[in-house]
């Protein structure tokens, strides 16, 4: 619906932060060809190429829409409940104990996430700060703050945020390589 309203509003400075957020979405969960599609545009925007914007948007939009359903299974709110015919006994198991099994499996999924939310964040700054794109990395920035972040990555998104607004490019870079890999 958001890049639907860009693209009528003609508001393609927006539109192409979205598909850049819309890019590294679809890398970070497998889905290659969106990605592929969303940086094709993500380009044109920046080139202003409006034509070819308007040639495939349609399309994207109608890839995102395909994953509108295996995506909504996965994140479904869904209660645990054993099985019938489960293992589940009263002798080797309790329902608060797979509940406990499976709020740490959530944890432990949340932590991996995180890792993968930032690496795509540190990947795209790095990329935008070698390029010294302001506009990219204040997209960037924008589109975090509708993330809450880790405590841990809250200090190191400071700090790039500080290099930015004293347009140290090199300083942003620098930082990203200490916290690419942890």
């Amino acid at each position: 619906e958001e890049l639907n309203g860009l693209f009528e509003k003609e508001d393609w400075e927006n539109y192409t932060i979205k598909v850049h957020a819309l890019k590294s979405s679809s890398k970070l969960i497998g889905a290659t060809a969106l990605a592929l599609e969303a940086e094709a545009l993500e380009f044109a925007g920046k080139e202003e190429n409006i034509d070819f914007i308007d040639k495939n948007h349609g399309m994207l939009i109608q890839h995102l829409t395909e994953y509108k359903e295996p995506l909504s299974e996965i994140f479904e709110d869904a209660d645990v409940q054993p099985e019938q015919g489960s293992d589940l006994t009263p002798e080797t198991d309790s329902l608060e104990d797979v509940q406990a099994d499976a709020s740490e499996a959530d944890n432990v999924m949340e932590e991996e996430f995180d890792g993968f939310i930032m690496e795509s964040i540190y990947e795209s700054l790095k990329e935008a700060a070698s390029m010294g794109d302001t506009e990219m990395i204040s997209g960037i920035f924008s589109e975090m703050e509708e993330f809450p972040l880790p405590g841990e990555y809250q200090n190191i998104m400071e700090r790039l945020k500080a290099c930015f607004e004293s347009n140290d490019f090199e300083g942003m870079i620098s930082i990203i390589e200490e916290n690419e890999n942890e």
